[in-house]
């Protein structure tokens, strides 16, 4: 799941989604700011395999319900949000007191993960990003979601990850267009 993707309500939704992928945006617990997070590090995980340090701005959303501990979940882009990206009281997608908290601290924030499931049976992968098609001309975003994507079909993710070109704004606009035309003639 991207984007909006990953917001569902709490409730059977958001169990189906911890069971599915791992982790969910939860209205009053997460927060959907617009900030440039930088991503340093990266797991040793398939989904990572050919991502160099980016930094972005985008609508990221941090601060998912996952997991009990974790588990089955790896971190996959995760970064140090500002205090500016988050209120210390509770409001729908704005914050809490128990993300401040940790935003204060300095605790770092998972924006996309990757999840085992623990029975076996498949694999989840969110990510959070993605409000703004630009940034699929960094070839380090757009890896990381083709990564993903091939990752939870169970294809072998190469060394330097997926292989694409990187569109530039002309050919940007011109797929959104023709998915937009499409979309309204249902094609």
């Amino acid at each position: 799941a991207v984007h909006f993707g990953v917001e569902v309500h709490i409730g059977q939704a958001g169990k189906n989604y911890l069971n599915w992928m791992g982790g969910y945006f939860e209205i009053e617990w997460s927060v959907n700011p617009w900030w440039e997070p930088e991503f340093k590090v990266f797991s040793d995980h398939p989904t990572t395999r050919g991502l160099k340090p980016f930094k972005l701005r985008d609508e990221w959303y941090y601060h998912m319900r996952f997991a009990k501990d974790m588990k089955g979940v790896t971190p996959i882009l995760s970064a140090v949000a500002p205090i500016s990206t988050v209120r210390e009281k509770t409001s729908g997608r704005g914050g809490n007191p128990t993300v401040f908290k940790e935003v204060s601290e300095g605790k770092p924030q998972h924006m996309a993960w990757a999840y085992d499931r623990p029975d076996g049976g498949g694999r989840g992968f969110g990510f959070t990003g993605m409000h703004l098609h630009g940034n699929h001309t960094d070839d380090s975003f757009r890896t990381c979601l083709l990564n993903g994507a091939a990752w939870i079909a169970k294809l072998e993710v190469p060394k330097q990850g997926v292989p694409s070109k990187t569109p530039d704004e002309a050919e940007l606009k011109s797929l959104i267009e023709e998915a937009i035309t499409a979309i309204e003639f249902g094609k």
